[in-house]
């Protein structure tokens, strides 16, 4: 889209041409006679009205317009986050691309029950500061469980994301169902800086392999080590994410960043995940046990 077809733009160049003449013509207004006096007075005011109506009240109009907008597609998130399906999954990528385009990542997710989706492959590449479940519990309502399966956030900004704030009947000690489930899903490469995952489930159907790849020689007869397992959590960035009472099946840490940066406070299943070292998985579960890493 061109200046000429944005109003606001269109109307700022407009101000700067009048004012920009009124700036140059205002030095010979003594030697005007009195038509011109009235033409230029004239052009002033025309000035200010397009200053005011042009481009404040314009930009007024398009704030609520955006906002308008912002509201209408996270109203249509709502209306289909508890819709398992293939058209949901398009009308709902539709409108978080939408919304990443107006500048807009946190995203009440809160509730979704979602299977097979990739947010990357749908171009979506934020959605920093998003809900997912927000400790609803006894309102009998959507918003009570989020479960999500194999729905992979690899390569998307999830900074400060609430995947779960909390297990509200965790301090029961008893062992019931979590409200926000996560089965299956991916996160490489992706940014989970300050994401708080608190009281979830979090687990993967398959054991996760001893070994990441195996060795090969080149015809050199060089030694060669080739890759071909990716841990759910391969390059992801987890500085200051939070694992807190998470209860972990199958899980696999192996080439996650900042892991000691990480809150394990009251986590299960740790014993069974997978780590780059054993003094990772120690740190991990002292980190567990509420004993400091450091």
């Amino acid at each position: 889209m061109s200046w000429l077809d944005a109003p606001i733009s269109f109307a700022s160049v407009l101000v700067v041409v009048g004012a920009s003449g009124w700036w140059v013509a205002r030095r010979d207004y003594d030697v005007w006679s009195e038509m011109w006096r009235g033409v230029f007075i004239e052009a002033t005011g025309a000035v200010m009205d397009l200053v005011v109506f042009g481009v404040v009240i314009g930009v007024v109009m398009l704030r609520r317009n955006r906002k308008q907008q912002i509201r209408t597609h996270l109203e249509l998130i709502e209306d289909f986050k508890k819709w398992d399906s293939e058209e949901a999954r398009y009308r709902i990528a539709g409108a978080v691309r939408r919304l990443n385009r107006l500048g807009q990542t946190s995203i009440d997710f809160v509730g979704m029950e979602m299977s097979e989706f990739s947010f990357r492959r749908h171009d979506i590449k934020s959605i920093a500061g998003s809900k997912f479940y927000a400790g609803t519990w006894g309102s009998l309502g959507s918003r009570e469980k989020a479960v999500l399966r194999e729905v992979d956030f690899s390569y998307v900004d999830c900074g400060n994301v609430v995947f779960s704030a909390f297990h509200p009947l965790g301090g029961l000690g008893i062992d019931l169902p979590r409200h926000a489930r996560f089965r299956d899903c991916g996160f490489v490469q992706a940014s989970l800086r300050g994401a708080t995952f608190k009281g979830a489930l979090m687990e993967w159907t398959d054991k996760p392999p001893e070994e990441t790849g195996h060795g090969e020689e080149t015809r050199e007869g060089e030694p060669v080590w080739l890759q071909d397992y990716y841990s759910p959590f391969y390059l992801a960035d987890l500085a200051g994410a939070s694992f807190e009472d998470v209860e972990f099946r199958n899980a696999d840490f192996r080439d996650a960043e900042n892991l000691d940066q990480c809150r394990f406070a009251g986590a299960k299943g740790l014993e069974d995940c997978m780590f780059d070292s054993d003094e990772d998985r120690e740190l991990v579960l002292r980190l567990a046990r509420g004993v400091s890493g450091t």
